[in-house]
């Protein structure tokens, strides 16, 4: 029995409130999918985390322990295998596009470089590689590479910090401690490499630094796969790339669940179609077993998302119109592409809010938490697992144990 699209799923609907709506739009969860992995990879080339720049001084055992390290190599492949999902953008790139320029103009206000910039020493557009690894449960990397201080950039991130809970200048320079609204954990992986924790990603940056100081990168990753590590090659140029390396999980009433179900890597690569005609190219590409009759049920999907009035918001109805869907031996590829405009206008209503915030100023230092114990010069806190709660000091003594034998390894 083929795996048609059922039609119940399409009338599934949830709310969603526009800014200066009268109403709310109700809208299929699975266009919300949709729009999440746009403005995701959108807020990704924005870069969503933020650390200092500034001078610094690479300490001597650091330098000699960067030097002696193999080249890196591209960042993707260096994700610790688990990732749900891989974001990898190339922001120069994005930067130096008059169409996405366009497309950034529009949900940005003026100036929102430059003034993060100003306030973190790091100008995005300047990135070469710019990596947000997903673990879900197990928290979040970030990976940069770009024309920067990577040790420098880490030290005025430790200054910045309101407590710091560990740090070292020796195999790696890296500060963990309390900033941006949350713990992370800042580190230069290499001269012009920084990496930076979001949750409680204790397990995939120890696995991470292990790897970047191996000599021989024989390393469990995310790409290890046939299937991941195709998808990469694929679509390795484009600017814009989320990726699923072991497919992706729905809800089961989802009609998109079901056409997925065979699905065992994907890849959404977003492009420019044309200068000319002001058009973005997407391209999804998946990998696995599919029934015969897919292409219908995807094109069914596709209409269905386009016909919600957040499809139709981001010109996802005429993209609709345009789908090619390409049955091969490996699995399928999807092409369409949306009109520029239509989308940036759509992405302003929706999202421009939460754009611009990204780039605000940190929160006051003074709000974090304060120690009495002794200070490094600046002012910098130097705590124990004493000065906090149970919770945070378990959580301080697996940090420093896992990267321990991080650097051990």
């Amino acid at each position: 029995m083929s795996a048609s699209l059922p039609r119940r799923t399409a009338r599934v609907l949830i709310p969603l409130r526009i800014r200066g709506a009268r109403r709310a739009v109700f809208v299929p969860p699975v266009s919300v999918h949709v729009a999440s992995v746009l403005v995701g990879s959108a807020l990704f080339a924005l870069g969503a985390w933020g650390c200092g720049g500034g001078a610094g001084r690479r300490g001597p055992v650091a330098a000699e322990a960067i030097a002696a390290r193999p080249p890196l190599g591209p960042l993707a492949p260096l994700v610790p295998s688990g990732a749900r999902a891989v974001f990898v953008v190339r922001p120069s790139v994005v930067a130096a596009s008059p169409s996405f320029a366009r497309l950034l103009d529009a949900v940005l206000l003026p100036g929102a470089f430059d003034r993060f910039a100003a306030r973190t020493g790091v100008d995005l557009r300047t990135l070469s590689e710019a990596v947000y690894a997903d673990f879900g449960d197990r928290g979040a990397l970030w990976l940069a590479r770009g024309p920067i201080d990577a040790p420098a950039v880490v030290r005025e991130a430790g200054a910045r910090m309101a407590i710091i809970e560990s740090q070292s200048d020796d195999l790696f320079v890296r500060r963990a401690g309390f900033f941006t609204g949350g713990r992370r954990e800042v580190v230069a992986l290499a001269p012009d490499v920084l990496v930076v924790t979001e949750g409680p990603a204790i397990e995939p940056l120890a696995t991470l630094l292990a790897c970047a100081a191996s000599r021989t990168r024989r390393c469990p990753s995310s790409f290890s796969g046939s299937d991941a590590a195709a998808l990469f090659t694929e679509l390795g140029e484009a600017p814009l790339v989320v990726h699923a390396p072991t497919g992706v999980e729905l809800p089961e009433q989802a009609g998109l669940a079901v056409l997925l179900a065979g699905t065992r890597a994907l890849a959404l690569a977003v492009d420019v179609a044309s200068p000319e005609d002001g058009r973005l190219a997407l391209r999804a590409s998946l990998r696995g077993r599919f029934p015969a009759d897919v292409a219908d049920n995807f094109r069914v999907w596709f209409r269905a998302v386009g016909s919600s009035e957040l499809g139709a918001t981001l010109g996802l109805d005429e993209a609709a119109s345009r789908l090619e869907v390409t049955p091969d031996a490996t699995g399928l590829r999807l092409d369409t592409s949306l009109e520029l405009t239509r989308l940036a206008r759509g992405l302003r209503v929706l999202f421009s809010a939460e754009l611009e915030e990204l780039l605000a100023p940190d929160p006051p230092a003074a709000s974090a938490p304060r120690s009495s114990a002794p200070t490094e010069p600046g002012g910098v806190s130097l705590v124990d697992d004493r000065a906090h709660d149970d919770g945070v000091a378990r959580h301080a003594v697996a940090l420093r144990a896992a990267s321990a034998r991080a650097c051990e390894s």
